[in-house]
This record gives structure tokens, sequence and C-alpha cells, in this order.
């Protein structure tokens, strides 16, 4: 700072010099004011570089960080306050990483470098911070592992959508780990199937459900109380040898309404948290995301929408994964250039969905053929 104030100074004692000179000999000088505002130009480059890298020095990577906000990453916390030796959070501290954040965004040789110390070190300071900072607070598993523990409970990763031949398509039914899209026209039987898929979930075990509740979160109209009350008798009266009732089925539906990405954002990061935690849900469905997405945002703003797009998906995905739950989230779906129809909501959503699954309407199909299929 006193740097820049005696440059400032000294520029503008040339000024008045200079102004001086011309003043006295009656004389243009162009030089001289080319040579004043290229000093001016330097000064104040030299202060916005010296500002940005302040900036950039007190906020390291904000728009990576405030992801991790909205994500809820425990990347914030101190090396002080973990268990880590004092030797260790004093090399660390030396190579200005003091954060966890800091740490897991470099490998494990550029930390060695930095730090000075061993890589067996190093190793074990990874391993500890990577299991405060993941969601489940657990040890990352290979792919080895995870075949292993899905072959042990081979029953455990699919929901039954109470339809035989929807079901055979999806290979016994909708994943529990990750976002399953149902895309469709308008009337197509999108919410339809999001309802059926509340009461399926009730299900025992062995009968393709999860056991659990459901979380239905209404974006476009109201809730379709009416058709959720006729699925639920039809539903008891077609599972009464195990003993479920219509109340008991309704009574485990969560609704909420988001009309707004606003009040949508609010309920991902507070509400529906506290609901996974307390509750015994195993499903969660919105019904629709386009809903808000295609009418908050311009064409101008695509890029802040893609960016929002993502980190939703990205909660929805870590939902799936700490909690084990089914995420449902329906899609409108628009026009192509060539002609036909695709979902909505572009690239960086489609890139988020697990499984996409788009229905549509035959109307070449008489009743009689419906019934068979249903």
């Amino acid at each position: 700072m006193f740097q820049c104030c005696f440059k400032v100074l000294l520029c503008i004692g040339c000024i008045a010099f200079f102004l001086l000179l011309n003043s006295l000999l009656h004389i243009r000088c162009h030089v001289p004011l080319k040579l004043i505002r290229a000093l001016l130009y330097g000064i104040i480059n030299h202060r916005s570089r010296t500002f940005a890298n302040d900036r950039q020095h007190v906020f390291p990577s904000m728009t990576s960080s405030r992801m991790e906000d909205k994500l809820e990453f425990r990347g914030n916390q101190l090396l002080e306050s973990l268990a880590v030796p004092p030797r260790i959070v004093a090399a660390f501290k030396k190579a200005g990483l003091v954060h966890i954040r800091c740490v897991l965004n470099h490998s494990a040789s550029d930390l060695a470098r930095k730090t000075g110390l061993s890589r067996r070190e190093i190793d074990n300071v990874l391993v500890l911070l990577s299991k405060i900072a993941l969601p489940r607070g657990g040890t990352p598993s290979n792919a080895l592992e995870l075949h292993q523990e899905e072959s042990r409970q081979p029953n455990q990763g699919r929901l039954t959508t109470g339809c035989q031949v929807i079901d055979s398509h999806l290979c016994g039914g909708l994943l529990v780990q990750g976002i399953t899209e149902i895309a469709g026209i308008s009337a197509a039987g999108k919410t339809q199937l999001c309802l059926q898929l509340c009461l399926t979930v009730q299900l025992p075990k062995d009968a393709g459900g999860l056991a659990g509740g459901a979380v239905y979160v209404c974006t476009e109209d109201a809730f379709p109380n009416k058709r959720l009350l006729q699925l639920s008798n039809s539903f008891a009266r077609k599972y009464c040898h195990i003993g479920m009732t219509a109340k008991q089925l309704t009574d485990s539906i969560y609704i909420e309404h988001a009309a707004n990405i606003s009040t949508l954002s609010v309920l991902l990061k507070f509400k529906l948290p506290l609901l996974l935690a307390e509750k015994c849900l195993r499903l969660v469905v919105i019904d629709s995301l386009a809903a808000l997405f295609r009418v908050e945002f311009s064409y101008q703003q695509i890029s802040q929408r893609a960016q929002l797009l993502q980190a939703f998906g990205a909660q929805l995905h870590s939902f799936a994964d700490q909690y084990g739950v089914a995420v449902v989230c329906v899609n409108q779906v628009t026009s192509e250039v060539g002609g036909g129809l695709k979902p909505s909501l572009g690239l960086a959503w489609a890139n988020m969905v697990t499984t996409r699954f788009i229905v549509q309407r035959d109307e070449t199909l008489h009743d009689s053929e419906m019934l068979e299929v249903s």
C-alpha cells in the first residue's frame, strides 16, 4: 500500500513538472503526455493485479467453496481441531495448508514436496481427512468390494414399479442409488407412475419394495390426493394378505410443495435431510424439476441454470448414497431441431441422471390391450 501511494505521488509530481515546463516554454510537448498516460496505466494495472492477488489469497476458489457450502461439504474444518500430531500440523501450516479442503485438493506427491513429510505420513493424513470429508464418514471402497456387497444383497438395489412389463425392461425395477428420470409429454402417465412408486416402496423387501415411506415434492399443480386415495385403496386390496391398509399407505407419504427454485433449494438443504434422518423414508420424488427451471431462467442465463442444476443433482446423489434412497425426478420434453422430442434441461442435467425412462401414450391400443399390459 505504501509503495502504491509513493508511485501515485511521484506521478502527480511528474505531471506538475511537465505542465510547468510547457507553460514556461510556450510549446506543446506530446511525448511527456504519452509518458504520463503510460505511467498512470502502469500504476493502475499494478494495483488491479495486486488487488486480484490479495482477493485470491483471501478467498481461494470462491466458486468451488460456494458449491461445497451447498453440498454441506465438511472441508472448512481446521487441521488443528483434528487428531493430527502437532508436528504434522505445523508442517502443513508452514506450507499454507490449514483446512481439510486445501489438503484434499493436492495430490500425495505435491503434499510431500510442500511439507517435507514422508509419503507414509501423507497417506495416513489423507485417509483420516477422507473419512471426515466423506458424507458417510467411511473408508472409500474399491470396485471389487462394491460388487461383493451387491452380490450379498441382490434385491436391495432395485425398487419394483408394480408392473411386471416395466420391471422386465428395467432389469428388476428402479435403481436405489442414483437419479432416475421419468420424461414424457403431458398426460403420458408420469405422475401416475410416481404415485404408484410411492406405494410400492412400502412393500416388504422380499416383495420388491424397500419397506419405507416416500417424500413427494410437487412443483406444478396441486397434489393429486384423489388419485392417490384411489390407488391406495386398490393397492390395499391387492396386498391385503400382508396386512396393508389404505390409511397406513397414505400416512407414510410426506407431501412438500415448492413453487420456485428458492423454496426447492431450502427444501433440499434443510427440510429433506431432517426428514430422511428422522423418518424411515426410501423414496424421493420431485414432480417436476423442469417446471421451475424452464420458467425462472431466460436464454441468457443458461450457464447459471446449468450450474444450479448440477448443484441440485449432486445434492440428490448425496441423499441417495448417504441414506440409501431411490430418487425419481420428473422431466418434460422439448422439440428437437430435426424433428421428434427429447427430455428438456439440456446436457448439464442429462449428465447427472443415472437412468432415463421415457414414457409416451399409444393411442392405437384398445382398452383390452391396455388392461392386459397393466
